[in-house]
Order: structure tokens, then C-alpha cells, then sequence
């Protein structure tokens, strides 16, 4: 553990690294501004620079509309953030697949990139799976539907996973 948010709270559905050195942090339902300033202070030390998303609390974690699923590659819904986010991504380089609220709270968006353009999504999100494949990513999708109903995803319901560099 690098540090501790003691005063604010800080969820991890809340948090992307987009890489090495940046971190998404959105405010909304969970995380406040208290505890993301208390992140960048831990953070700080590490030469990560945190970049606040404010959303609106009924999306819940940040999780459930914006995902990196790939280097330079996310998913969001435009929709739900704030322009200056969206161009600051834009910016960056990054290639965006961009999907309808609609159908946010089917967890199209909240999936586990597993690095090396994999991805874990599920059978039943046949819409953004496809968007996926279209850009050439790898898409492993075992049947989740059981687990989904509570309307979460792949990030949400797998903890931290061990890589070995290779």
C-alpha cells in the first residue's frame, strides 16, 4: 500500500490508469473531490498526475462509462462526461468507440482489458463486442448474464490480477 484516503473516499470503480504516469479519478456516486485531492497527493510522489472526471452520481463508478481497454484505446460514452475530458482524450491520440447511454447499464462499457489487446467481456454484450472486434481486439466473452444483473460488468467483479512479464 502506497497510501491511505482517510478524509474523503476514494472508490476503485472510480479509478483508470491511462498510463504509467496518468490517472482518471471520476467524481460522482462513490469518490468525492476530498478524496480524489488526497489521491493526488499520494500520487504526486510517484510522478502521477491525476485527471478529475466529474459525472453525474447515477451512473455510479466511473466504471460503468469510460474503460481503457487497450494502449492509446477506450470506451466511453460521450453522453456522460465533460467535453473538456473528451477533447483532452481526442488530444492524446486516443482512439475512442464511443456508445449510446442506452445502453450503459447493460455493462457494455465496463470490461477488463488483460493487456496485449485482450479483452474480458461477456456473451451477452453482443453490441459492444462486436465494436471491439471491429478494431482487432482479442474478446473473451464467457457467459456472465447470472452476475450482470446487478448491473455491473467484467472490472467490477474481478479483483487485481497477477501479470507476468514476459
Amino acid at each position: 500500500m502506497i497510501g491511505q484516503v482517510k478524509n474523503g473516499s476514494l472508490e476503485g470503480g472510480d479509478c483508470w490508469y491511462l498510463d504509467e504516469h496518468k490517472m482518471v479519478i471520476g467524481a460522482g456516486n462513490r469518490t468525492n473531490i476530498k478524496g480524489i485531492r488526497e489521491a493526488e497527493k499520494i500520487l504526486r510522489h510517484f510522478g502521477i498526475e491525476v485527471i478529475r472526471v466529474p459525472f453525474e452520481k447515477k451512473w455510479n463508478h466511473l466504471d460503468m462509462i469510460f474503460s481503457v481497454i487497450a494502449e492509446k484505446t477506450v470506451m466511453l460514452c460521450s453522453e456522460t462526461l465533460p467535453s473538456d475530458f473528451i477533447g483532452f482524450l481526442k488530444n492524446e491520440k486516443y482512439q475512442i468507440i464511443d456508445i449510446p447511454s442506452e445502453k450503459v447499464f447493460l455493462g457494455t462499457i465496463n470490461l477488463l482489458a488483460m493487456g496485449k489487446e485482450r479483452i474480458l467481456s461477456f456473451q451477452e454484450n453482443k453490441f459492444g463486442n462486436e465494436r471491439l472486434r471491429v478494431i482487432g481486439l482479442d474478446v473473451y466473452a464467457p457467459s456472465l448474464g447470472q452476475f450482470l444483473l446487478g448491473g455491473s460488468g467484467p472490472h467490477c467483479l474481478t479483483f487485481e490480477l497477477n501479470r507476468k512479464k514476459k
